[in-house]
């Protein structure tokens, strides 16, 4: 039986989450931020070279808040003990997070065990936080949780750590610093402050140029998007557009896809004004693009074809070349 590490990521469909999610998707921006916040000890006994997504079927169903679809496997250079790493999004505090957290590290450990393995693994946990408050307002002890957390320590030994990433506590500098997890974490920060994203995106060209060039550039246009007060959308839209006129028509298919998204949260003039201009344009390459994005985005077959008008067939062949 081949050794190796499981690196899992836990992710809810929020906006916030569903931009972390796009983000950690791509393993070189998952490598980058596990760089950046795993010890250092834990870090140079990787081989980072073996990062993969595990199959999501080995995930128990009891795991589904995990999100199989986030997980990973690294293989140790001179070893074959095993390590999981859990991270997590968190966008509102939460005093009882560590005994969350705990909760899916001993369901991991719980399914490295039926694997067939006869010893338990190391888990390592990180919680990215991003919100209006901060800094994050809780401990991250386990012991904390409890109603007396002095006896807690003097009786109940917890193997438990939570490394907490504060993003509220870092400043977009030190974020712009991490690699291809930099924009990821600087919109999160952002978003999760609230405000209109127009001044940053006309007074920070390089970074929005920067963002589009990463795998989750589109996701990230969606994101502000869907945080922007409706009667600004257009303006944030043509603030983007403009500093790279190039990729004007990928921009304005990432509009367009909010917008009919809008439909279902009944944003009826959004909705119609995205799918009016799409339809506008003719064009099969913009319907393709619209329906890999939403593909990506995990929505409904039946949905995407009613949006874009491509039959079944067409976006099962697009999903088999994502």
């Amino acid at each position: 039986m081949e050794a190796n590490k499981k690196l899992c990521y836990s992710v809810a469909h929020q906006p916030h989450d569903s931009l972390f999610k796009k983000g950690m998707t791509d393993i070189e921006v998952a490598q980058d931020l596990l760089q950046r916040y795993l010890p250092h000890d834990l870090r140079v006994t990787l081989d980072w070279g073996t990062l993969r997504h595990t199959n999501r079927s080995s995930v128990k169903e009891h795991l589904a808040q995990i999100h199989a679809d986030m997980a990973y496997r690294c293989t140790l250079q001179h070893s074959y003990a095993h390590v999981y790493a859990l991270v997590e999004h968190q966008s509102t505090p939460n005093r009882l997070l560590p005994f969350r957290i705990i909760q899916y590290d001993l369901a991991l450990i719980g399914q490295h065990i039926d694997e067939g393995y006869t010893q338990l693994p190391i888990v390592v946990n990180i919680c990215v936080y991003a919100s209006k408050q901060t800094p994050y307002p809780y401990s991250v002890d386990l012991h904390d949780c409890f109603e007396d957390p002095a006896l807690a320590r003097k009786h109940m030994s917890s193997p438990f750590k939570l490394i907490l990433v504060d993003l509220t506590t870092m400043s977009e500098d030190e974020l712009a610093q991490h690699g291809r997890a930099d924009l990821l974490q600087i919109l999160l920060k952002r978003g999760a402050q609230g405000g209109s994203f127009i001044p940053w995106v006309k007074s920070n060209p390089d970074m929005v140029l920067k963002l589009l060039d990463r795998s989750y550039g589109i996701s990230g246009v969606h994101y502000m998007l869907s945080l922007e007060d409706q009667d600004k959308g257009q303006e944030l839209l043509e603030a983007i557009a403009s500093t790279v006129p190039k990729k004007k028509e990928e921009i304005m298919t990432a509009g367009q896809y909010l917008w009919n998204e809008g439909m279902e949260r009944g944003i009826e003039q959004g909705m119609e004004r995205g799918i009016e201009q799409g339809m506008e344009r003719g064009a099969e390459n913009s319907k393709l693009t619209i329906a890999k994005t939403m593909l990506q985005d995990n929505l409904p077959r039946e949905q995407i074809s009613k949006w874009t008008g491509l039959d079944l067939a067409q976006i099962d062949r697009i999903s088999g070349h994502l």
